[in-house]
């Protein structure tokens, strides 16, 4: 049995192989973008003159295949054709000359890579016509319009508009949202008041009443010499100039060292804690009481500067 002869013709022979990997969408696009209109009309005469009459569809000449319509008819044709023709198991054996291999698309395949580059080109003209365009109406547009004035309540709600709030009420702002939908609506804020936590301190003589005494603080006075009394302590305080309530000595008879409470206004307590307020070798610390048995006092401050300077000589 001898071969078939084959049809010569390069958009036929592409038509045949792309079908076999591509949709017909796709072969079609490639016809359109690739084959020139003659070509592409010599294929129709050509597929119409060897194939089999009783399976090609009837031929109808487009009047103008020219234009872009006219010729993605004729292009349409082609493909049904074929696809009739293999469907019929009657599609003749095409081919392609040596000297026209060159009219032969390289992207075969729709998935190929050469087919998604050039895809993709397509896409990135596109893309950039569109940024032309847009750039070309940014430029020509007008500034929008400036946004409506809403500082008071829209129409039909005069009780919500804008009025100085009356002398210890609570005031009131009414501020319409940001919906054109909700025009019809305003949002109420309750403003807070501020709570004035400024302090005074009285300074009127006479009168009615008179202001509490000054608090007092508690000084311990101790590692002093056992010859002083409270009397030394009282005048070194009017010495220099501070004011006291009271001094008391504490300490036991007995004791190496003599220790005292001093009661001081609370103005007056600052300057006592420097160190150079005291004579050499006396220390002074805050006292705090650690009971309220003021009987016991003198047996708890002679029992700490017992402990704290023990007698090596007993």
């Amino acid at each position: 049995m001898t071969a078939p002869k084959p049809v010569m013709d390069p958009v036929l022979s592409y038509i045949s192989f792309s079908l076999m990997s591509s949709s017909a969408e796709y072969v079609k696009k490639v016809i359109f973008d690739y084959f020139t209109c003659d070509e592409i009309v010599t294929a129709r005469d050509v597929l119409w003159g060897c194939g089999d009459p009783s399976v090609m569809p009837k031929l109808i000449k487009q009047q103008n295949v020219r234009n872009d319509k006219g010729l993605a008819l004729t292009i349409t044709d082609i493909v049904d054709a074929i696809v009739t023709l293999d469907e019929a198991e009657k599609k003749p054996f095409f081919a392609v000359s040596y000297d026209l291999l060159h009219r032969i698309p390289l992207a075969t395949c729709e998935t190929s890579s050469i087919a998604l580059i050039e895809r993709m080109s397509r896409l990135e003209a596109r893309v950039s016509m569109t940024e032309t365009m847009l750039s070309i109406v940014k430029e020509n547009s007008l500034p929008p319009p400036p946004p409506p004035n809403r500082s008071c309540a829209p129409p039909g709600l005069p009780h919500l508009r804008s009025q100085p709030a009356a002398k210890g009420s609570q005031s009131m702002s009414a501020a319409p949202t940001a919906s054109d939908d909700d025009a019809a609506f305003v949002t109420v804020h309750r403003k807070r008041r501020s709570r004035n936590s400024k302090l005074i301190t009285g300074t009127r003589t006479g009168g009615s009443f008179t202001g509490a005494p000054e608090p007092s603080r508690d000084l311990f006075l101790y590692r002093v010499a056992t010859d002083t009394d409270e009397n030394d302590i009282k005048k070194f305080l009017r010495d220099n100039n501070t004011d006291f309530r009271e001094v008391e000595k504490v300490s036991h008879k007995d004791s190496k060292f003599a220790s005292f409470r001093v009661v001081v206004k609370a103005s007056s307590l600052p300057p006592l804690l420097s160190e150079d307020f005291w004579p050499l070798g006396v220390r002074v610390r805050r006292f705090f009481r650690k009971t309220a048995e003021d009987t016991r006092l003198k047996e708890v401050y002679s029992s700490e500067e017992s402990s704290e300077e023990p007698n090596k000589y007993s």
